[in-house]
């Protein structure tokens, strides 16, 4: 039975690696938003009229000019606008890109994001190292056996979550709008619902369910399996129990049945 419970406990080490891969993955790639921009331009001249004058009757959206791809992460990003001639290619700097335009993000969330990501791999690590040594011993406290992988597990996930919530908050408020600069958009360049969540996000999504299904690995392999242990052994001591009333019924007066017989 102890033997079992150190292999599930053991499985969860190899679960919070990967969460530690995923969430380390997610800060490494630059594709938390990827946005395809277009610029509109008049059919009566070849002026490229500002947003607030776009009139749907006049401005058409090109086939192959005039279209553009963005995408970033926390950190860093990539824009490619084709202007007419040809793609021209700029990498983003998040940071320096707000201080030029704070209209594209909210500073607070942004660093709310990254501080949930990196706390939740730190609460992760954390995790994978309890449960290598509740796989070789007994830890005495509670805070490092069993009870702590559930804490661990449950504080990784629940910093997960926050940072889902955040950049979700952010998206839906800022980037799904707007990820252009203001001369951007003063060029006729638009992003408006263009904008979409990508994978570096959703591995995220994917690093919280792995913690959420490690508690249910460690509620399973410690609790349930003690639980049906024990109802197993509670019928198997009644069926001995059983089986001895029944003997000693039999085995009453044994010598009054051999003097009567």
């Amino acid at each position: 039975m102890e033997q079992r419970k150190r292999i599930y406990i053991f499985i969860t080490f190899f679960i919070c690696t990967s969460c530690l891969a995923l969430l380390t993955l997610s800060l490494a790639t630059h594709r938390w938003i990827i946005a395809r921009p277009i610029r509109l331009i008049s059919l009566n001249s070849s002026t490229i009229f500002q947003l607030n004058d776009y009139d749907e009757h006049t401005e058409i959206e090109l086939p192959k000019k005039f279209r553009g791809f963005v995408y970033f992460g926390l950190f860093q990003g990539t824009k490619v606008l084709n202007y007419g001639l040809g793609d021209r290619t700029t990498i983003i700097w998040l940071k320096q890109e707000m201080l030029r335009n704070p209209n594209l993000m909210s500073f607070a969330l942004w660093l709310l994001t990254i501080l949930s990501v990196s706390i939740a791999m730190i609460f992760g690590l954390v995790a994978a190292i309890f449960s290598i040594i509740n796989t070789v011993m007994t830890p005495i406290e509670a805070i490092t056996g069993v009870q702590g992988l559930y804490l661990w597990n449950a504080l990784a996930s629940l910093f997960c979550t926050c940072a889902a919530i955040t950049w979700l908050i952010q998206y839906q408020t800022r980037l799904i709008k707007n990820v252009m600069t203001d001369d951007e958009q003063q060029d006729g360049w638009t992003s408006l619902n263009r904008t979409s969540l990508s994978f570096s996000y959703y591995v995220v999504i994917i690093a919280l369910a792995l913690h959420l299904f490690n508690i249910f690995i460690i509620y399973y392999g410690t609790t349930m399996i003690d639980n049906v242990t024990q109802r197993s052994n509670c019928g198997r001591s009644r069926r001995r129990c059983s089986k001895d009333r029944r003997s000693n019924r039999n085995d009453k007066h044994p010598e009054g049945l051999i003097m009567l017989y």
